[in-house]
């Protein structure tokens, strides 16, 4: 058994497949793994991959040439999800890979790829990728940015799985005119946003914690405002606290202030 340890980004993963298919070794006899080891395996080959963002781009390309946009995205989205269910995903889509481009050379479409649930490796890859897609879903509606004092939109997210570069794209192309931040609190990563321009990724910034918590006077009254409209449309006896976890998640309400 050979084991490939990588870093844990996508072009660690697709370097480490570069690598894979560079060694030539029969891939049913290839593992790739992207998160701490925490018990090695006896009789097993365990190979360190530098990340190269040239071999991971070459993946990336023959990807985009084989396979359709949803399918791609899928796979890509897979990548993204921490929870349990995720376990040694890169190896779910190391194999997958190795799939596509044998599809590929004997000239079979792989439309209908993801389809194939009874196949272990493409059923996490779906199942993972359903649930960093739901929970980009809630966090598209859910995110709250507030103005600072310096007029720049600040927005603090605790999501279960690591799909900041999922949020930015969205809200790049939703504020393109506005200067803004996304920070991930737990991961310690930011997307910074300025006007007409793409956001950049962030990791480990360096925030002044008063800066960040100091709002316009415009935030503050406008923060009132909707704290006691929501207080005054709301019914006590009528009140259902299961129906409001079922509409916003209660892991999302540390960061919705009507809920707090």
């Amino acid at each position: 058994m050979n084991i490939y340890i990588c870093e844990n980004t996508l072009d660690g993963l697709f370097s480490s497949i570069f690598q894979a298919y560079e060694d030539r070794h029969p891939h049913e006899d290839n593992k790739v793994i992207s998160t701490p080891i925490n018990n090695y395996e006896l009789f097993a080959n365990y190979i360190p991959v530098l990340t190269n963002a040239e071999y991971a781009q070459r993946v990336n390309r023959k990807l985009l040439n084989i396979l359709d946009c949803t399918t791609y995205y899928q796979l890509c989205s897979a990548f993204l999800c921490e929870s349990t269910i995720a376990f040694e995903i890169s190896n779910s889509i190391y194999h997958t890979v190795v799939r596509c481009i044998d599809m590929a050379k004997s000239k079979t479409s792989t439309k209908n790829l993801m389809k194939d649930l009874t196949n272990p490796y493409i059923s996490q890859i779906f199942k993972c990728s359903k649930r960093v897609m739901r929970e980009a879903d809630h966090l598209y509606g859910f995110t709250r940015f507030k103005e600072l004092q310096n007029g720049i939109l600040f927005a603090r997210i605790h999501p279960e799985n690591n799909l900041i570069t999922i949020l930015m794209d969205h809200f790049d192309n939703r504020f393109p005119l506005e200067s803004f931040i996304i920070y991930d609190e737990p991961r310690d990563i930011a997307a910074l946003h300025h006007p007409h321009c793409s956001s950049i990724l962030l990791k480990h910034p360096s925030f002044d914690d008063e800066a960040i918590c100091k709002y316009s006077e415009d935030e503050n009254r406008f923060s009132q405002l909707w704290i006691s409209f929501f207080n005054s449309i709301t019914i006590e006896s009528r009140t259902n606290p299961h129906l409001q976890q079922q509409m916003i998640p209660k892991r999302f309400w540390k960061d919705t202030i009507e809920l707090t």
